[in-house]
C-alpha cells in the first residue's frame, strides 16, 4: 500500500483530490457485508440450527451492503453530474467553531506543544490529507508521534452520554462509526493508536468538559477496511462503464 501526505492551501483543492476516494468520516458505510441466497445445503444445516427462522440469505464478505452500494452511486454522481448539497446545522457550525479550542484543551491536559514539530494540527496551515493507494482517504484532527486525535464537539446530551457510557471495552460496539473511521486513519498515518476526545466547554466543572476513549490499532480491522474498499473500487468502475 502506497501512502502519499498532500497539504492543501484552499478547500477546493481538497474536495477535488477526495471526490472519488473513499474516506474515513464514511468508511463506516462500506463494511457491513451484503447477502446471499444459501444453497440447498447450506439452508437445511441453518434450519436444524435455526427451526423457528425463516431466512433464506445469509452475510457473504465479498458482497457489497446496500450502504456501500449508496456511497459508491454518490461518488459516481459527483464525478458524473452535480454533488450532493452539503447539509449543515448549528450543531455542526457549534463542533467546527469549537473544534481549535478543543484542540488546544487536549494538548494542555496531555502534555503536548501544539507548536512543537512533531504535533501536527491538521487544519492549521493548510488542509493534511492521506491518501492509499489512490483509494483511501483521511484528515485526523491531530497527528502526534504516537497516535492520532479525533475530536469532536457535539451537543452537551451527546457529551454527557460519552462521559457515563463510552470507554475502551464497548468503544466500537457503541461508535462503530468513529471506530472505522480511527482505524483508517491509524492505518493512513502509520500509528499505533488514536484517542477519542470529546470537548464541551458549555458544563461547569472542569472535569465534566472533556472525555477521551484510547483506541488501539487493529491490523485485522485495517485490512478489512482496504479489502473492502478495493471491492467497493471494482463495484464502481462497473457502473460507470456501464453507463458510457
Amino acid at each position: 500500500m502506497q501512502i502519499k501526505r498532500y497539504i492543501f492551501e484552499n478547500k477546493n483543492e481538497w474536495e477535488e483530490i477526495r471526490k472519488d476516494l473513499f474516506t474515513a468520516s464514511r468508511i463506516s458505510e462500506i463494511m457491513p457485508n451484503g447477502k446471499v441466497l444459501m444453497n440447498e445445503q447450506e439452508l437445511a444445516e441453518y434450519k436444524k440450527a435455526n427451526p423457528k427462522s425463516q431466512a433464506k440469505y445469509k452475510e457473504d464478505e465479498s458482497v457489497l451492503g446496500d450502504g456501500a452500494i449508496s456511497y459508491i452511486l454518490e461518488i459516481i454522481q459527483g464525478l458524473e453530474g452535480a454533488p450532493k448539497e452539503h447539509f449543515y446545522s448549528a450543531s455542526m457550525e457549534w463542533g467546527n467553531e469549537k473544534e481549535p479550542e478543543a484542540v488546544v484543551r487536549y494538548c494542555e491536559d496531555y502534555g503536548f506543544d501544539l507548536f512543537a514539530d512533531d504535533v501536527i494540527y491538521t487544519s492549521q496551515g493548510g488542509t493534511v490529507f492521506f491518501v492509499a493507494d489512490n483509494l483511501l482517504g483521511c484528515t485526523p484532527d491531530l497527528i502526534l508521534s504516537q497516535k492520532i486525535v479525533q475530536v469532536k464537539c457535539p451537543d452537551s446530551s451527546t457529551h454527557l452520554k460519552y462521559k457515563l457510557f463510552l470507554n475502551e471495552d464497548n468503544f466500537k460496539q457503541r461508535e462503530e462509526k468513529y471506530f472505522y473511521q480511527m482505524q483508517l486513519e491509524m492505518m493512513l498515518c502509520e500509528r499505533p493508536s488514536g484517542d477519542f476526545f470529546s470537548f464541551d466547554p458549555r458544563f461547569k466543572r472542569e472535569k465534566m468538559q472533556t472525555h477521551k476513549v484510547e483506541v488501539k490499532a487493529d491490523s485485522t480491522v485495517q485490512n478489512a477496511i482496504f479489502k473492502k474498499a478495493k471491492l467497493c473500487r471494482e463495484q464502481m468502475d462497473k457502473f460507470i462503464k456501464q453507463l458510457q
